[in-house]
């Protein structure tokens, strides 16, 4: 194989292993009675992420699987009046749960450690939830999926610190192949 293959693979891997809890950042507006949320694009062990109502007041933040999201959707769009019908199977210990009288406003689930969901088996995702809400509400996620224990380096999954340091740390190395004469 060509050395140039050789550090071709050795980059995309190094990448692959700064993305793994590369935390991405999504705004949610919810119109009263409706459930969205976001979801990984596979299946994944843990999660860590932050929600901030910056308008209006949720029910919760819950991670459930892909299907339950898109259930739960569907049913919020057809019957926005009556939420408390809506029901679906969530990773308690990853959710934060509100109720009609006391509603939530920020949500920070795995802030020293990603929280396992082991019970969410398919895609992960975090469904939010604004039925029985009396305004339209914009919450604010930023979240990471990962299949780790717990955070590499010194930093968090929303630290850039670690991400910015792996790439570095992969470009140092690239720099000492390149300077072997082959």
């Amino acid at each position: 194989m060509h050395i140039s293959a050789l550090l071709a693979i050795l980059i995309l891997g190094l990448w692959t292993i700064c993305q793994q809890v590369a935390a991405m950042n999504a705004t949610i507006t919810l119109q009263m009675g409706e459930i969205n949320g976001v979801c990984a694009d596979a299946p994944y062990k843990y999660v860590t992420y932050t929600g901030n109502v910056t308008k209006g007041k949720l029910l919760g933040f819950f991670v459930v699987e892909e299907e339950t999201l898109r259930k739960a959707r569907q049913e919020s769009l057809k019957n926005q009046t009556d939420g408390a019908r809506i029901s679906y199977r969530y990773a308690m210990n990853a959710s934060c749960v509100g109720n009609k009288n006391l509603r939530n406003t920020t949500c920070d689930i795995g802030a020293e450690a990603p929280v396992p969901i082991f019970s969410v088996t398919e895609n992960p995702c975090i469904l939010v939830d604004n039925t029985g809400g009396k305004e339209v509400a914009v919450v604010n996620i930023l979240y990471a999926f990962t299949n780790e224990t717990k955070f590499p380096s010194a930093g968090n999954a929303f630290s850039s610190k670690y991400n910015d340091g792996a790439m570095f740390g992969a470009l140092i190395g690239l720099l000492m192949l390149l300077a072997v004469p082959w």
